[in-house]
């Protein structure tokens, strides 16, 4: 009689995906997806991801179950980075996975750009010395996407003083 086959080598088979949203702007946070799967035949055991951020980016939360993966045959888990970028330009993110037995990679690269706003200064072409002296201030956000966290500042001509504001929406 032939003799039997061998039995499949039991093992892990890992894998690391990492997805960022299409737009991202400088200087505002944004999320990013890490999928970590495990599709072998055999469990995934005392795994741990640990991300490596071009400069110029910052890891906001980093996740508490980055350190203590495990995964059984067909699982996968979903880990959310918040990150956010100083300045535009190209960025990247590695993500690697160590495990018993296992070491992947995921790579992502993507661009970060600059927020395009135009901040615009209304003022009378004339004033009378001792009146006050309206100003206006307009924000103005030339983007599909919403820009969030911006500061706008006047500077205040020599010899005046704000006397009052209001905050515009």
């Amino acid at each position: 009689p032939p003799s039997p086959l061998p039995a499949a080598e039991e093992k892990p088979d890992a894998t690391v995906q990492i997805e960022t949203p299409a737009e991202i702007m400088a200087q505002q946070k944004f999320s990013v997806k890490i999928t970590v799967s495990n599709s072998g035949n055999a469990r995934l055991t005392n795994g741990g991801l640990s991300f490596d951020l071009t400069k110029g980016l910052q890891l906001m939360n980093p996740p508490k179950t980055a350190g203590s993966l495990e995964l059984e045959p067909g699982q996968t888990m979903d880990l959310t980075l918040e990150l956010s970028a100083e300045t535009a330009g190209v960025h990247g993110v590695r993500a690697t996975l160590e495990a018993d037995g296992v070491k992947e990679q995921g790579v992502k690269e993507f661009t970060v750009a600059e927020p395009e706003f135009a901040v615009t200064v209304e003022a009378p072409r004339e004033h009378v010395l001792g009146s006050p002296l309206k100003l206006k201030l307009f924000v103005a956000n030339n983007r599909e996407t919403s820009i969030a966290n911006i500061r706008a500042t006047v500077a205040v001509p020599p010899n005046f003083e704000v006397v009052s504001g209001e905050e515009g929406a």
